[in-house]
C-alpha cells in the first residue's frame, strides 16, 4: 500500500482543520437553557435551524410564520402586500397585508414606521416597523422591514441583527426543530 504524498495529505488536513475548530469552539461555549420567555441579555446560546417558525406580534395581530434563517443579510424581512403608508398624529405609520398560508388568509397591519432602509439592488427605500417575535423561547421586539416577497420561497427571513441579538448559533443540518413557546407575562 502507498502513503498519500504529504502534499495531499496537507490539503486534506487544511480542509478538515475549519470543522474541526467549529466543533471544538461549540463544545466550549457554554449553553444555558432556561424555563419560560428568554431575554436576548441573558447570554444563552440558542441552536436554531436553517428555518424554523416564528410567532409574531404586531398591530394588534398575533400570527405565525415559517422563516428562513438568512446570516447573510443585515435586517429581518417580512411579506408585506398592498403597502400603504400615511400620516397619524404627524407620525409616519404603515398599513400592510401579510399572507398567512398558500391560501387567500391574510392579516391586516397598521404601526408605526419607525426607519427605513435601503436594499443593495432596489430603487426604493422599505419601511421598517417594529414587532415581537418569539422563536423558540426567546421573545425579543425586533426591527423588521416589508417587501413584496411573494416571487420568494419563505414568507419572512430572520438577519444577522436579530439572531446575534437573540443569542442564536445556527446549525445548518437543522430545520424547524424551535417551535414558538414564549408565554405572555400578563
Amino acid at each position: 500500500m502507498t502513503k498519500p504524498h504529504p502534499l495531499l495529505r496537507l490539503r486534506q488536513l487544511s480542509m478538515a482543520l475549519p470543522a474541526v475548530l467549529v466543533v471544538a469552539l461549540a463544545a466550549a461555549l457554554p449553553v444555558a437553557v432556561a424555563p419560560g420567555p428568554v431575554a436576548a441579555q441573558d447570554n444563552a446560546l440558542h441552536i436554531i435551524g436553517a428555518y424554523t417558525d416564528v410567532e409574531i406580534t404586531a398591530g394588534g395581530h398575533d400570527f405565525q410564520l415559517f422563516a428562513k434563517i438568512d446570516t447573510g443579510a443585515d435586517s429581518s424581512s417580512i411579506d408585506a402586500r398592498d403597502i400603504e403608508t400615511f400620516e397619524r398624529d404627524d407620525d409616519d405609520w404603515v398599513r400592510f397585508r401579510v399572507p398567512l398560508g398558500e391560501g387567500d388568509e391574510m392579516v391586516e397591519i397598521e404601526t408605526p414606521v419607525i426607519d427605513t432602509v435601503g436594499i443593495v439592488g432596489e430603487e426604493d427605500d422599505r419601511p421598517v416597523v417594529e414587532m415581537e417575535l418569539c422563536v423558540g423561547e426567546v421573545l425579543m421586539t425586533a426591527d423588521v422591514n416589508l417587501a413584496d416577497r411573494s416571487e420568494l420561497d419563505y414568507r419572512m427571513i430572520l438577519g444577522r441583527e436579530y439572531l446575534a441579538r437573540g443569542g442564536f448559533l445556527v446549525h445548518v443540518a437543522q430545520r424547524g426543530q424551535l417551535r414558538p413557546a414564549c408565554e405572555d407575562d400578563d
